[in-house]
């Protein structure tokens, strides 16, 4: 007996059969495995020698066709790919890689920013990586691989400074771009997952995550089903009609009925209607008028999406860094609020440009502020506001304390306002400046704070208290007017010793004008929020008192191809 036969005894004939069965059947295994794996190689090369050819010859300053049209992001998607020698991201030689299927599912996601992910092309990309890749023709193989790393860089241009440029849809508004290297997030992207890496890109302001919750919140509502109120007449409390039922099936699906009392405006409804209006910065009076009607059937979830969305886009003009501490005014909200450290310090009341004369957005440091300060009327404001009353009656001048000067030269002197025909002066012949003095008439009150812009807008006291009474305050020529200026001041010179509540009065008392500048300028971030939440969850929309929100929509629409 062999020593083989000894140590595993005899193999019977049938067993020797199926023995050698297998190994036949493992050799042709092999042989397949070999070919086929021959064959995936051959067929990812031709994969990688299409995607190479491709890109290469796209004509300079063309375009680079894919399926479904062009790519957008031609200039840094083939630096991308020649910093890479051409080498695929996303697929590979068994078909869509890890980094693809993560980058698809995140695409799929943008809807979370308020993006449609249409924008990105998803549906053409899930039929692509929902077939067998490797049986995929290399062309469609190039397609699918260029069509993700367009979304990728698309979406991380997205995030990062917005779709559009706000300047281009109105000179008043001034963005911030964050400045990113694209092609060099591609290698993040590689090395940390397409995921982390386009997170990185979102704004980190709390603000921001806020927006999406609530995005979140309102995509996720279960369906409610009610009218627009029909126009008519003011309801308030103990009307009664067919209009009050609809106002209340408006209330119950919103959340701020739990039951309907048919067609009567009772007291639930009336505290139902005054929380809308607190919610929706309204005038508080339970009274469901024009205004509060136009807000609430613009309160359906498809509008309050839209509005969240457009919110978002927002954030995205931002900087990263806001500072530690900072001015904050909203303007569609008519409010300030002096933030340190992510807290409130301060918040107050502003009245804001006229739709004539809007205030801008945009961002500076304040450096420094003038107490009893004088005027200079703007040139505009001149001849369209001051003019006409002039040529009614020149003695409004001596009584609220102006100077008329020949010129803006700093050394033009006054003249003598009393021999100038004002009846003879027209806009387009007007050659003179007006000054106001400092005092209790003059325009600016007895204080302005000042960050240098080219706007030249700047927040200042008011003798017109009134306006603040007001629900909606647009009424100034473009520069912001604060409720409470002496609290702002104090706060914001708070780290200077010289200046306390005494020494200002102290300081307005002698009626001179004095500039006193910040031991650290302030950023002043001058905003237009028409969607915010606060601290405590509750979602807060506003009327567009400008018509942004128009504008700016239309244009995400059309960005987005549709």
């Amino acid at each position: 007996m062999s020593r083989y036969h000894a140590a595993y005894g005899h193999f019977p004939t049938k067993n020797r059969c199926h023995f050698r069965t297998v190994v036949t059947m493992f050799y042709f295994w092999i042989l397949l495995s070999s070919s086929a794996s021959g064959d995936s190689s051959a067929s990812y090369e031709a994969f990688r020698n299409a995607l190479r050819n491709h890109i290469v010859t796209s004509s300079p300053g063309g375009e680079l066709l894919v399926v479904g049209g062009a790519v957008r992001t031609l200039f840094s998607l083939t630096k991308v790919y020649h910093n890479r020698a051409f080498e695929p991201l996303w697929v590979d030689a068994e078909g869509l890689n890890e980094q693809g299927a993560e980058l698809l599912e995140a695409l799929a996601a943008a809807h979370n920013h308020g993006i449609s992910p249409a924008r990105y092309r998803l549906a053409t990309l899930r039929i692509l990586a929902d077939n067998n890749v490797a049986a995929l023709r290399p062309k469609q193989q190039v397609d699918l691989e260029l069509l993700l790393t367009d979304g990728f860089l698309l979406h991380a241009a997205d995030l990062a400074a917005g779709r559009v440029d706000p300047a281009e849809l109105d000179p008043l508004w001034q963005a911030y771009h964050r400045i990113h290297d694209l092609p060099a997030l591609i290698e993040k992207a590689v090395t940390e997952g397409p995921r982390t890496a386009l997170e990185d890109l979102t704004p980190p302001h709390p603000e921001y995550t806020a927006l999406q919750a609530e995005l979140h919140h309102v995509l996720n509502e279960p369906a409610v089903d009610w009218s627009p109120v029909p126009p008519g007449e003011k309801m308030t409390l103990n009307s009664r009609g067919e209009r009050v039922t609809y106002l209340e099936q408006a209330l119950l699906a919103l959340g701020y009925l739990n039951t309907i009392a048919n067609d009567d405006y009772d007291v639930a409804t009336y505290n139902a209607v005054l929380a809308f209006q607190r919610d929706n910065g309204l005038q508080t009076d339970g009274i469901a008028g024009r205004s509060t009607l136009d807000a609430l059937n613009n309160t359906h979830p498809i509008h309050r999406w839209r509005k969240l969305a457009l919110n978002l886009e927002r954030w995205r003009w931002l900087p990263n860094d806001l500072g530690v501490r900072h001015l904050r005014v909203n303007v569609a909200g008519f409010d300030l609020r002096l933030i340190n450290n992510g807290e409130t310090e301060l918040t107050m009341s502003v009245i804001v440009g006229r739709e004539a004369r809007r205030s801008p957005v945009m961002s500076a440091p304040m450096t420094y502020l003038v107490l009893n300060p004088s005027w200079n009327v703007p040139h505009k404001i001149a001849v369209q506001d001051k003019l006409p009353l002039l040529k009614k009656d020149p003695s409004v001048l001596s009584r609220q304390g102006y100077e008329v000067y020949r010129g803006w030269g700093p050394d033009a002197s006054p003249i003598d306002p009393a021999i100038i025909d004002w009846s003879t002066l027209s806009p387009e012949q007007f050659p003179y400046r007006l000054r106001q003095q400092p005092g209790p008439e003059n325009a600016l009150g007895r204080i302005k704070f000042m960050f240098p812009n080219k706007f030249d807008v700047y927040l200042h006291d008011t003798p017109t208290k009134s306006l603040f009474a007001r629900t909606e305050r647009a009424f100034s020529s473009g520069c912001i007017r604060v409720e409470q200026p002496v609290a702002l001041a104090l706060a914001l010179l708070k780290d200077d010793p010289n200046w306390t509540q005494d020494s200002l009065e102290a300081a307005f008392s002698r009626g001179r004008e004095q500039v006193v500048h910040l031991k650290q300028p302030v950023p002043v971030h001058l905003l237009y929020w028409t969607a915010w939440v606060e601290t405590n969850g509750t979602a807060r929309f506003l009327r567009d008192i400008y018509a942004r929100d128009e504008r700016l929509d239309s244009a995400l629409r059309l960005a987005d191809g549709g």
